[in-house]
């Protein structure tokens, strides 16, 4: 919750929620964020899963889970730079979460000179950069018409490939199926193997 109010500042200038973030012990927290959490996890609003920690035998962890009928049209009207950045903390700090405090002690603004106890001021992140635009300019005729040639090229190898590949595939079918037959015929014409009757005797010294 703290790096979407974060990274939400980062684009939009200002946090996501108004939740008061504060320095605690090694990093943000914010008791009205766990207070909402564990109100929507007794509402069904989302579901917890608590497992043993991997890492300390006499500590757990949780996993929250959504399943809301509206989780996509919610989606849609979050800012897709923020969720992308979301999605790309997860996949690197998912399951490491001293990397993770590392991130959020000594790469988010907010924490930078922070005190313990301090409240968390989000006016001093720094936005993210406007990508820069790229100016284009016209192209002549004399290119428009090599890019044209270049394309038709293209196409007819594309064309001459799929023609290759569908007679190759011709072929391998003609190949399999006479060979089928084949095999077929050669057990048919095969002679049957002479029977057997009586019994063995085998004789270890």
């Amino acid at each position: 919750m703290y790096l979407f109010d974060y990274y939400h500042a980062k684009v939009t200038g200002e946090k996501y929620s108004d939740l008061p973030w504060a320095f605690v012990y090694y990093g943000p927290y914010c008791s009205e964020a766990m207070r909402r959490i564990d109100e929507a996890v007794r509402r069904g609003d989302i579901n917890k899963n608590t497992f043993d920690s991997k890492f300390d035998i006499d500590k757990e962890y949780s996993i929250f889970k959504c399943y809301d009928d509206d989780a996509a049209s919610i989606g849609e009207k979050l800012n897709i730079i923020v969720v992308s950045k979301i999605q790309w903390a997860i996949r690197r700090f998912g399951d490491d979460t001293a990397e993770l405090l590392d991130y959020v002690y000594f790469d988010t603004e907010p924490m930078h000179g922070a005190k313990k106890g301090n409240i968390l001021d989000f006016a001093r992140v720094t936005k993210f950069e406007a990508p820069k635009e790229i100016k284009k300019r016209p192209l002549t005729k004399d290119e428009i018409q090599k890019a044209k040639e270049l394309i038709s090229r293209m196409g007819k190898k594309y064309d001459e490939g799929k023609k290759l590949l569908a007679e190759e595939d011709a072929r391998l079918s003609r190949f399999k199926a006479d060979s089928y037959s084949k095999f077929i015929q050669f057990i048919n014409d095969a002679e049957s193997l002479p029977s057997f009757s009586g019994s063995a005797k085998i004789e270890t010294q």
